[in-house]
This record gives C-alpha cells, structure tokens and sequence, in this order.
C-alpha cells in the first residue's frame, strides 16, 4: 500500500473492530499498517472477507498474523496460477519460438533461471517438480518485493540462432501468451515508456 492508502487503511480495520465490538487505538492501527503495509489495499479486503467469513476462527477479531496467513496463502496461489499459464506456453510454443507472457514478473523469473529456452528443456518429468519449487518460489518474493526491470518478451531459439548469425531482419515476432487485455495494457504502458526516455 502507499500513504494514501492508510485512511482508507484504517477505516477498514476500525469497521472490522466494531463488527467485533473491539475499539483499536491508534498505536494498534499503526501496528497493523506496520505488518501488512506491503500489501495492497485489496489484498487486505479481501483477507478480512476471508476471516470474517471462516467458520472456525472467524468469530474472533483478527490479528496482523491471521490477515498476513490469508495474504501468503493468496500470493501462493498466484505463484501456483502463473507456473500453470508457464507450463502451458511450453506445451503449446516450445523452446522454439520467443515469447511474450501477460505478466512481467514471469519474465523476470525465467530470466533469473536462465531464460525461455533453458526453462524449457530443464522441464523434463525428472526435473520439473524442482523447477516448479523454484519458479514459484521466486515469483512469490516479487509478489512482496519490488519489481526489477522486466524484459519485453523472451527468446526462444530461433532467436537466439538469427542474432548470433547476424540475421537480425530475420527474427520472427514474439509469441503473445496470455490475457490479451493484459497484453495490450503491458505494450501501450512500454510505448510510453520509450516516449519518455526519447525525449
């Protein structure tokens, strides 16, 4: 969240305190924003639903502890989403072809384990369970931590092949994979960008 997240913030947590007739000063308000500052306002709606709706502890007023279980638990399942929509694009692209996800900070982590082509062929039935382990894992840290620069897209091995012989007005376009909405938002804010840097 950022600063002008914390009214809205705090009227929240003072809802959700009155729903259990438990008034919270303001040093216990500033604890919470302390503990779940660096998620997003959303994910915090979406935490207290979770909590206020569990049948088992639900009739307790919540701690900073059980809304941060509900956001790690939510951040794995998006790690797990985006693992899936990987596996997918090897099944239905390959190594072959470059490749361009909806979502950055996939670029980024196949990056970090060496790119498309790598990530395809260490994907084997004997080595996937591992590179699972570890995709998801990095992509859950930048689901907390700051992003850094993403790639445009990744290459394959048509690419890789062309740019090193030199056939560079031979290299075919990425591969779009994913939300095309997503896809478009994600071209249009990089056309920005280039904009700005041109200037």
């Amino acid at each position: 969240m950022k600063a002008k997240d914390k009214t809205l913030f705090c009227a929240l947590l003072t809802s959700v305190a009155e729903l259990y007739g438990k008034p919270l000063s303001a040093n216990v308000l500033e604890i919470f924003w302390s503990a779940l500052e660096r998620y997003s306002l959303e994910d915090v709606r979406r935490a207290v639903s979770f909590h206020v709706t569990n049948q088992d502890n639900g009739q307790f007023m919540p701690k900073p502890a059980d809304l941060l279980r509900y956001n790690e638990d939510s951040n794995a399942i998006k790690a797990l989403h985006a693992w899936d929509k990987v596996i997918l694009a090897m099944q239905r692209k390959g190594a072959q072809c470059s490749i361009e996800f909806d979502d950055p900070a996939i670029h980024v982590v196949i990056n970090e384990m060496g790119g498309w082509v790598s990530m395809c062929y260490n994907s084997h039935k004997d080595k996937l369970p591992f590179t699972a382990i570890e995709f998801q894992k990095r992509y859950s840290a930048y689901l907390i931590h700051p992003l850094p620069p993403a790639p445009d897209y990744l290459w394959g091995i048509t690419e890789h092949i062309n740019r090193i012989c030199g056939y560079h007005d031979q290299i075919p376009k990425p591969v779009r994979f994913g939300d095309k909405d997503m896809l478009l938002m994600i071209e249009n804010f990089n056309a920005l960008e280039k904009k700005d840097d041109a200037k």
